[in-house]
């Protein structure tokens, strides 16, 4: 190896040493801050003095002498401290975190090949002045700081050069048990590759149905062993490749302490599950929407000492971190005791934005992810400006998880962050989609069902499915990606449908055919397609075609835009000819208005002010469709569709309510009575009413 490349190597090891010895530096100085027993501060000590020894020994060995000269000046008063000859008084720790975050950015500049602050450097020097003089045992110092320090040519001070620090790359450390164990397993799975290859070469060379046979034996035995090699092997490259929650949470403690003491709130922050293991990759990709979250606690969710006391609260706050697994899923809670989320607020703010708002408080609870929506009062540094939580949402979303905003048993706000164990394999059910495949991740599968036209029924201008007891959007799946299939000749009786869930948002889709169920590795996609909201990557199958793995946050969110929201196309095509269809309202300018769009649609329509006359016009001359009003005199919606309901003629006539009735009882009601399709006018449109009538005709027989 050339001495630059070996250099470069070099410096790539004390960087990722440097990030490790970090945390432990940050937790050790935290833990003394929270004045540790007095057994304890002496392990802390020994072990603070061990990380500056470490840090400077390994920076002298990669040439990065400006880290040398900070722990040098750290070690000689860790040194005095472990003598018991100085005390680490809040100042001087809090020194040493400042400390810290200087190390961690001179890290990160050599990493990146840019010039090295020299002027914050300088400054963190001449700060640690004083402690060095008070924790020396000589006389005092008269001579300029810098000579206290190891002194070192000026080119020394310069960072790595920019194209050694562009052939350095990431590096993972594996034990050394691992990395034999590995070795091992692929000794083994040569020497069994081997075998197969002899084994096809005496197959071939077989003469006898008996030599064929026993070749046949002996192939199989060995094939056995080389799948058990192999499940070994992918085991092993797992274990290498995951590495504990302790990860994504390091750092996390010494930020809550830093906002905590800028904002006046004294916090306790607690973590549980750091010790779950997770993909190396994920791990890393939490830490970020991690910060977000616990700043958003912070500057949001936790009130002031003299608020919490006025509330009856401690004058503490507490701000928990807790990991938990469930299967292939970590669930990683981010909660506090605090005022929790405002959701009058949220209402308020999503209706200046124009957004729809939900009824319901878990589902309202979510428009704190929307761009934009922020109820700070006060803009800070910290928060306020409407951007953070919608950034985790992506985020996660991105590592096909989730994340879901509610209410802690103690009062406060909790943010439940669901991503899987893996960023690589993934359990997946494969679906077939206009003639193409995509694998759909397990963990937002809710249901898979067959439905059939008696299935489906129209709520406020949207194609539901009534499943379990509920009314779920339904879309097809290959119009929401865009996908044009094959057309069919005659529309099936039934189809397959997948039923998905991300965060509160549930959904519908139907796919050609549904599959099977299984492990994938996902690969990302190369630069030629770049990324896509609606998918995360592709699977290569056993079969070796390749698979398409669907974002399902990215999916659902396009159809409840209205993507893919035509009709299923369930049942028989109805015949070319003109459909009867009798209009009720008992305004004037809504049945004119309901009678210009369905005729200039080709329809037969006739007019009725009132129920009562709507059924008179029904019995006197028939009709294959009712758009009714529900508010009116003399006979209301609700009734006539009740009484066309209890006719024996007319009790399949499909009836369409619009109304002004938006609330989910009206709407029960409604559908109760046996209405086919529920409007509420202030979503209304034209579109929205023609489609309801066509699909309802569509399963309609020509007499």
């Amino acid at each position: 190896m050339q001495t630059d490349d070996l250099q470069a190597e070099l410096l790539a090891t004390f960087l990722d040493e440097l990030d490790e010895v970090l945390v432990a530096w940050n937790r050790d100085l935290l833990m003394l801050e929270r004045q540790a027993p007095l057994a304890d501060r002496t392990g802390l000590v020994r072990s603070l003095f061990r990380s500056a020894h470490s840090i400077k020994g390994a920076a002298r060995a990669a040439g990065v002498l400006d880290l040398e000269q900070i722990c040098h000046l750290l070690e000689t008063v860790l040194s005095s401290a472990r003598q018991g000859l100085v005390d680490l008084d809040a100042a001087t720790l809090a020194l040493f975190l400042a400390a810290g975050d200087a190390m961690a950015v001179i890290g990160r500049q050599v990493r990146a090949g840019e010039p090295l602050d020299l002027a914050a450097k300088t400054a963190l020097l001449d700060r640690l002045a004083p402690v060095v003089l008070a924790a020396t045992t000589k006389g005092p110092m008269t001579a300029p700081l810098a000579a206290l320090a190891i002194e070192s040519a000026p080119e020394a001070c310069e960072p790595a050069r920019p194209d050694q620090a562009a052939a350095t790359t990431a590096m993972v450390r594996v034990a050394a048990g691992q990395l034999e164990a590995l070795l091992s397993d692929c000794t083994e799975l040569l020497i069994a590759s081997r075998r197969v290859q002899d084994w096809q070469r005496r197959g071939l060379q077989a003469r006898t149905a008996k030599e064929s046979e026993r070749f046949q034996a002996e192939g199989g035995q060995t094939l056995q062993v080389l799948t058990h090699i192999v499940e070994r092997v992918h085991a092993g490259v797992r274990g290498v490749q995951m590495v504990p929650l302790e990860v994504a949470f390091a750092g996390l403690e010494r930020m809550v302490r830093d906002l905590a003491l800028a904002a006046g709130k004294p916090i306790e922050f607690k973590t549980s599950g750091a010790e779950i293991l997770v993909d190396r990759a994920i791990a890393h990709g939490l830490q970020d929407p991690l910060r977000h979250l616990l700043r958003n606690a912070i500057d949001h969710g936790i009130e002031t000492p003299a608020e919490r006391q006025q509330q009856g609260k401690g004058a503490v706050a507490t701000v928990r971190l807790d990991a938990q697994v469930h299967g292939a899923l970590v669930d990683i809670q981010v909660s506090d005791d605090g005022r929790g989320l405002d959701v009058a607020a949220l209402r308020a703010r999503a209706r200046r934005l124009g957004v729809p708002v939900p009824e319901d408080e878990p589902t309202a609870l979510q428009l704190a992810f929307l761009p934009g929506l922020s109820t700070a009062r006060l803009v800070t540094d910290t928060s306020g400006r409407g951007v953070g939580l919608d950034i985790v949402k992506t985020r996660i979303e991105a590592w096909q998880g989730r994340v879901t905003a509610g209410r802690h048993p103690s009062g406060g706000a909790s943010f439940v962050v669901q991503v899987p164990l893996s960023s690589t394999v993934l359990r997946v059910l494969h679906v077939r989609v206009a003639g193409q495949l995509a694998a759909i991740a397990v963990s937002a599968v809710i249901g898979v069902a067959r439905a059939g036209a008696e299935d489906l029924t129209r709520v406020d201008g949207r194609e539901v499915l009534r499943w379990q007891g509920q009314f779920v959007p339904i879309s097809s799946l290959a119009k929401v990606l865009g996908l044009l299939g094959v057309a069919a000749e005659t529309r099936p009786k039934t189809v397959s449908v997948v039923v998905l869930r991300s965060g509160v948002t549930t959904q519908a889709l139907v796919v050609d055919e549904l599959l099977a169920e299984g492990e994938v590795v996902v690969e990302p996609f190369g630069a030629r397609i770049g990324s896509t909201p609606l998918a995360s990557g592709a699977a290569r199958l056993p079969t070796g075609r390749i698979a398409v793995v669907l974002n399902v946050a990215g999916v659902l969110q396009l159809a409840a835009l209205g993507q893919g929201t035509d009709r299923v196309g369930l049942g028989p095509a109805h015949a070319a000819r003109v459909w009867r269809l009798v209009v009720a309202d008992d305004t004037l300018t809504t049945r004119s208005l309901h009678k210009s769009i369905l005729e200039t649609a080709g329809y037969d329509v006739r007019t009725a002010a009132d129920g009562e006359q709507a059924w008179q016009l029904v019995q006197a001359h028939g009709a294959d469709l009712v758009v009714s009003d529900v508010e009116m005199p003399h006979m209301d919606g609700f009734q006539l569709t009740e009484a066309i309901r209890a006719s024996k003629q007319y009790a399949d006539l499909p009836v369409v309510l619009v109304t002004g009735l938006a609330d989910e009882a009206d709407k029960a009601r409604g559908l109760a009575a046996g209405a086919n399709a529920y409007l509420v006018k202030s979503a209304f449109d034209q579109h929205s009413l023609l489609g309801a009538i066509e699909q309802l005709l569509a399963y309609t027989e020509a007499p």
